[in-house]
């Protein structure tokens, strides 16, 4: 019997003893975490663009480029028609032959004119010298040895003027010559340029879809056929891991969302049942409002090839999920005016 009311009186202690508290004007406070989600809209937008030229004009011979393709830094995506510059190029070739061969011919009629100058000079000088001991002889008039001089001047000057026309041809062909080679170095990188390498490794968009929004694949690719001309835009690349959706937070629902909190995103074109939402982290929150919504950027710290599927979208539409935590806390507090009827109650258990 005793062991009985022991056992009934360690029963009973716990309840008395929160009724006592209570008729103090305690309380009790419960705390447990809550887990909730705000969704909010939003568009998926590159952190870089990487424009992609043509260096040539042409048709596109080779190669395609379409919304969505991965390419990697320094592999060709087109292949320009070689043609023409091929065409420039051996045509260069064999003008720089022909001015070759004029050249050297012009530099040995030149050494040749020199050579018979020197010796036509030596003959004149030998016979006004032989004539000037006739004249000192008075064997020779005075006019005969003016004319033998008039003879030598004459010589020496028809001579210059056609040594130095040799000379003349033969820097002009020089000149030609390195012009020549200037031009062979351009046809050769336009030939180069015929091959349209990809600037970054990344994901390809055309300028269409960039700029218009359109989804991926609604496009036409450049492919086989087409024309383009120098210098115009292809499109861009998106560098590998150079995402982030930029999305807007109801004024209503800001209160716990911190950047650092995940977000479970998700694009719209997709259906969920096959594409999983991608986990990302909110980057930034403005510090106001404007419209009724806060600004928030979120960064993809994602998986490679996670990204490179999201990258395929383009600029496409986001829905995001926040994951908000916050500690609830509500505190029970029995009001003093029920300690009446429960103070009779307790004392009644105790006496048991």
């Amino acid at each position: 019997m005793i062991k009985h009311r022991q056992r009934a009186r360690k029963k009973w202690f716990l309840p008395v003893l929160m009724v006592a508290l209570v008729i103090t004007g305690g309380g009790v406070t419960l705390v447990w975490m809550n887990t909730g989600f705000v969704e909010c809209s939003g568009y998926l937008e590159p952190d870089s663009w990487v424009p992609l030229y043509a260096g040539s004009d042409g048709l596109v011979k080779k190669g395609i480029l379409e919304d969505g393709m991965a390419v990697i830094k320094g592999e060709r995506l087109l292949l320009l028609d070689e043609e023409w510059p091929k065409w420039n190029i051996k045509r260069i070739h064999r003008e720089y032959s022909g001015l070759e061969s004029e050249i050297s011919t012009g530099e040995r009629s030149l050494a040749l004119f020199s050579y018979h100058r020197e010796i036509e000079e030596e003959e004149l000088r030998r016979i006004i010298t032989a004539d000037q001991l006739l004249f000192d002889n008075s064997s020779l008039t005075l006019n005969d040895l003016k004319h033998d001089e008039y003879l030598y001047r004459t010589f020496c000057a028809g001579a210059d003027r056609e040594q130095e026309a040799i000379k003349q041809s033969i820097s002009a062909g020089k000149q030609n010559l390195s012009a020549l080679k200037v031009e062979q170095l351009l046809w050769e990188l336009r030939l180069k340029e015929t091959r349209v390498p990809a600037p970054e490794t990344g994901v390809f968009f055309s300028v269409e879809t960039v700029l218009t929004g359109a989804s991926a694949g609604m496009i036409p690719p450049v492919g086989p056929g087409r024309r383009i001309e120098s210098g115009r835009l292809l499109g861009y690349i998106i560098p590998e891991g150079g995402m982030q959706a930029h999305i807007e937070i109801p004024q209503h629902r800001i209160d716990g969302c911190r950047p650092g909190q995940r977000v479970l995103l998700s694009v719209d074109a997709r259906p969920q049942w096959r594409y999983p939402p991608v986990e990302a982290r909110l980057a930034t929150i403005t510090n106001m409002a404007s419209k009724g919504v806060f600004h928030a950027v979120v960064s993809l710290d994602v998986s490679e090839e996670t990204l490179e599927d999201l990258q395929t979208l383009g600029c496409g539409n986001v829905t995001a999920r926040i994951e908000i935590r916050n500690n609830r806390r509500i505190k029970l507090k029995i009001l003093e005016r029920w300690s009446l009827a429960v103070s009779p109650i307790g004392r009644k258990k105790n006496q048991l």
